[in-house]
């Protein structure tokens, strides 16, 4: 839209301090000599409008409108270059911001679903852009305004894959196919003239639509090429004798066969001989000639170069049959047919499971057809008209609304379809247009002209690909979702060799794919990265929630690298809603997982510190008994669990226990001691706690336990002098020595001394299986806290 810098002038002085919904109609119109009038229906409008506080009189040529504290100009007319879709409950309109900035408004007269305002609020796009910024009434008039992002051209008219077609003079309406759209000059102007759908009738229902060229900065260039062109052919016609030269011409791409001349035509087409024309005269004689000459522009037209690819993609988009400065091809391949239904499946996909939300909120959308799907200037579609949408898409619908061709012929004692079911199949029909139609009102035959006109897919890529049992739109029995249809088309592109019936069996199969594609479609080893998620069958389920997630590296790598993000993605898995910051916290969680504790238990463990879970867990790997775990539940250091942690035995571990149970006991009486001697205790005790968070799983067991033991009874040595004096902290302090002599047994220690008289080490070990000597060691019996 151009507008001029007196009609923002105008509108802002109208509207600045006016509420949300005011209107300001537009009140003069320009005639085609350039003559500034008063708009015919509403006269009193013309000067009526003041742009500044002096009260200087002034016009608008465009409607505007106030929304969410801004200012935006409404397209005039009923032009496509205007409208952008009419039904029975309203219109949409383009509309555009001081700044150029271009979104749509949907105008209802009766705000019959305010659910659809609050959906709409709630919709993001991929980048996390606003579906739409609200809904507003007018306070004049009972009119509702939904202010929504310019998404695209809707699919119903891509579907039709017009051709351009030049035409020299305008073409019979007999002459025009589904498919072809014909540019021509007419009463000094260009116009075009095509065949639609208006009424998205079913069965036929195609009607002529005349529409002139819209004039814009490409319109001085076609229309000197159609001089040039017209230039040419009043050239050619000097050639030409007799009555015959006054024939309208008709440019073919390849030579009239006799049988297809018709008497009251021109017909102009190549040879290898260069231009040619032929006519049938009033005696049905057919003359074929080659003119003296060059004919450049009528070469151009006939071999589809008078107007270029970008050209065509400008002027399509002008008349609104193609995304305005779309970057894909006009004309609908295979390739770029799948495409497109790969697209609409994962759009419902991600509305169906909250993706598409701002809130993760899942909806349905209710009437999906070719109207209510647009594309971008990407080509990526997305979803329209939310009327009909609703949330809890699993749950059972209340009734069949929509579109009576997308909804399904049920029996009268049938069960009401869910809510995903019915947009499913109403999507597969989008996909496919079924020959023996079942809907709700009625059983129809369609033929293939007119299924191709609505379908995406074409019936010879669903036999190639053999798609047909899963786009049948007729059957509920197969459990299928909008998730897994995509994957199956994915796997026909990519090529991935995966059977179909697997992935409608196996929905963490599907959910890969999905994540793979939508996150990484660009990657040149996407095949081959997703046939490797895949191998692995035993992590599959955890694989597929972190992919989901976005962590596409192996469940093992996300759980070392990025335990909180593991974490989080396993709680989702299995419907907790448990929220882990902490690092440590996560990777001791993570060991519980691994040991096998349970969604119940592993939610208990997440009250504790990350240090109380790994003695729990390592208390169920060696299956300790009740008041060993309580000890280990119940203590306020990780000494124990680090030991724990150090173990590899049962045994071992009973005896790491009852060490760490008698120092905790030994730092309990340090409260009730003596200034001097509780000094002394605490540093003791302080000693023994460092030097067993120094035992480590790694490195070397007995060169660890060597320093370990050295440091233990020097600690004790040099403080027992002072502590003894206390009988109780004595015998605390001789368990103490008499627990860590017992730890020497399982491990290959040999020390100096046994080295310098050779004598052999001081260790147990198995020799078989089924030999265990620590039966006949003796384990101090495990007391409680309190003994």
């Amino acid at each position: 839209m151009y507008l001029s810098s007196e009609e923002w002038r105008v509108a802002e002085y109208q509207l600045s301090n006016k509420p949300n919904g005011t209107v300001l109609p537009y009140s003069a119109v320009r005639t085609p000599s350039g003559e500034v009038v008063a708009r015919p229906n509403r006269p009193q409008l013309f000067n009526a409008y003041a742009s500044d506080e002096s009260g200087t009189v002034s016009n608008t040529f465009h409607s505007f409108i106030k929304m969410d504290g801004e200012i935006f100009a409404l397209a005039q007319g009923k032009t496509p270059q205007a409208i952008l879709g009419q039904g029975s409950f309203g219109k949409v309109k383009f509309i555009q911001n001081k700044k150029g900035e271009v979104a749509v408004v949907k105008i209802e007269t009766h705000n019959e679903t305010p659910k659809e305002a609050v959906i709409l609020n709630d919709l993001k796009l991929n980048n996390d852009i606003p579906f739409s910024r609200g809904k507003v009434q007018r306070p004049d008039k009972t009119k509702f305004y939904t202010h929504q992002a310019d998404l695209g051209v809707s699919l119903s008219k891509l579907l039709r894959n017009y051709e351009l077609q030049v035409c020299l003079v305008e073409p019979p309406d007999e002459t025009l196919d589904s498919r072809t759209l014909c540019l021509y000059p007419k009463d000094n102007t260009l116009q075009c003239k095509f065949m639609e759908n208006k009424n998205h009738q079913l069965k036929g229902g195609d009607v002529i639509s005349q529409l002139k060229l819209p004039m814009n900065d490409d319109y001085p260039g076609i229309e000197a090429s159609f001089r040039n062109a017209l230039n040419d052919f009043e050239r050619l016609k000097t050639h030409i004798d007799g009555a015959e030269k006054n024939l309208p011409p008709r440019l073919c791409k390849k030579p009239p066969l006799d049988t297809g001349i018709r008497q009251n035509t021109l017909y102009l087409y190549l040879t290898d001989k260069g231009l040619n024309y032929a006519f049938k005269t009033q005696a049905n004689k057919i003359i074929r000639s080659i003119p003296d000459g060059e004919y450049p522009y009528i070469c151009q037209a006939l071999c589809d170069t008078l107007v270029d690819e970008p050209l065509k993609k400008r002027i399509h988009a002008s008349l609104g049959l193609y995304p305005h400065q779309g970057v894909f091809p006009l004309t609908l391949d295979n390739n770029r047919r799948l495409q497109i239904a790969i697209d609409i499946c994962l759009q419902l996909d991600a509305l169906h499971r909250g993706l598409s939300s701002k809130s993760g909120t899942p909806y349905s959308h209710g009437d999906i057809k070719p109207e209510n799907i647009v594309m971008d200037a990407k080509g990526q579609c997305h979803f329209i008209d939310f009327g009909f949408s609703d949330t809890n898409p699993t749950t059972p619908a209340a009734s069949l609304c929509g579109t009576p061709t997308y909804l399904p012929w049920l029996d009268f004692d049938a069960p009401m379809p869910t809510r995903q079911r019915l947009d499913l199949i109403a999507l597969k029909r989008v996909l496919s247009m079924p020959q023996g139609l079942e809907c709700i009102s009625g059983k129809y035959y369609l033929l293939k002209e007119d299924r191709e006109k609505t379908s995406v897919l074409t019936d010879e890529m669903i036999t190639q690909l053999k798609l047909a049992p899963y786009l049948n739109s007729t059957s509920f029995s197969m459990n299928d979702t909008a998730m897994t249809l995509s994957a199956i088309l994915i796997t026909a592109q990519l090529g991935l060799g995966i059977v179909y019936e697997s992935l409608l069996h196996n929905s963490d199969k599907s959910l890969i794919i999905v994540e793979y594609y939508k996150k990484r479609r660009n990657s040149p080893t996407l095949k081959k990265d997703i046939l490797t998620a895949l191998e692995e069958t035993t992590t599959l389920p955890m694989r597929a929630s972190l992919v989901e997630e976005g962590c596409f590296e192996a469940p093992q790598q996300v759980a070392k690298q990025q335990p909180v993000k593991f974490l989080a993605a396993y709680f989702k898995k299995n419907g907790l809603r448990i929220n882990v910051d902490g690092m440590d916290k996560a990777r001791a969680l993570i060991e519980a997982i691994e040991a096998g504790f349970t969604e119940f238990h592993l939610v208990k463990l997440t009250h504790k510190e990350p240090y109380q879970i790994r003695g729990i867990v390592r208390a169920k790997k060696f299956n300790l008994n009740d008041n060993e775990t309580a000890f280990l539940s119940e203590t306020t250091t990780p000494h124990a669990s680090i030991a724990l942690g150090f173990c590899q035995h049962p045994n071992e571990a009973e005896c790491y226990l009852q060490f760490c149970q008698t120092l905790s006991q030994l730092e309990t009486e340090i409260a009730s001691l003596a200034p001097e001697l509780k000094l002394t205790a605490g540093t003791l005790v302080g000693r023994v706690y460092s030097t067993l968070t120094n035992l480590k799983a790694e490195g070397n067991r007995c060169d660890q336990f060597y320093r370990f033991y050295k440091e233990m009874r020097g600690a004790i040595k040099d403080h027992y002098g002072v502590l003894s004096s206390n009988p109780r902290l004595k015998s605390l302090m001789d368990l103490l020595v008499s627990e860590l002599d017992s730890l020497r047994v399982f491990y290959p220690i040999d020390h100096p001394a046994q080295q310098k008289k050779d004598m052999p080490a001081l260790f147990f070990k198995p020799q078989s299986p089924n030999s265990n000597p620590m039966t006949s060691i003796q384990i101090p019996t495990f007391s409680p806290k309190n003994s």
